[in-house]
């Protein structure tokens, strides 16, 4: 897995004998998470800071990156919340979600980068669960991201993401063949 940028630069400044409680709050705050907030954070780790030693910087970096601790959560305006609310529809009728992918959605959703999260999902080749509801949401939140008004291409007809309409338009189809 590679490390988010913030947790590359808490390895190498603990490697170079910072200490790594203190240098994870800082970077935390420096992203704009807010103290209380990434001292919430942080608490899940407080064992792993007192006893790491030399060479743990990379087990360290790797469990706060995994564990979010540098994820910045950016507020969704309506459409975007519309957009995160089908795309969490259409994991949960995947069935099973592979702890992977569960993990970056979970990122993702957070972040706001919703268009790669349905980039992801519309890759999907199979789906064991409900695989209508799956690729209906999918349609749907790819015709949001698209900024369609029900015209069938939107905005990305005229010069947009081709990755995103030619993702849409497989969920569309696959949506209707699972449709009865």
């Amino acid at each position: 897995m590679e490390l988010s940028a913030p947790a590359v630069e808490f390895e190498k400044a603990v490697r170079q004998g910072a200490e790594p409680r203190a240098t994870a709050l800082a970077i935390c705050t420096r992203l704009g998470i807010p103290r209380a907030e990434a001292e919430s954070r942080l608490r899940a780790a407080d064992a792993l800071f007192t006893e790491s030693g030399p060479g743990s910087e990379p087990d360290l970096a790797l469990f706060l990156d995994t564990g979010h601790v540098f994820v910045v959560d950016r507020p969704l305006d309506e459409r975007e919340t519309e957009i995160r609310d089908l795309l969490v529809r259409a994991t949960g009728a995947m069935g099973r979600v592979p702890s992977g992918l569960a993990h970056s959605l979970g990122r993702w959703w957070r972040t706001g980068e919703l268009t790669r999260a349905f980039l992801v999902l519309a890759r999907r080749e199979q789906v064991r669960g409900d695989a209508g509801a799956y690729w209906s949401a999918l349609a749907a939140a790819g015709e949001l991201l698209l900024g369609s008004a029900g015209d069938g291409v939107g905005e990305a007809g005229k010069g947009g993401d081709e990755s995103v309409v030619t993702a849409w338009e497989k969920c569309r189809t696959s949506a209707a063949s699972h449709t009865p």
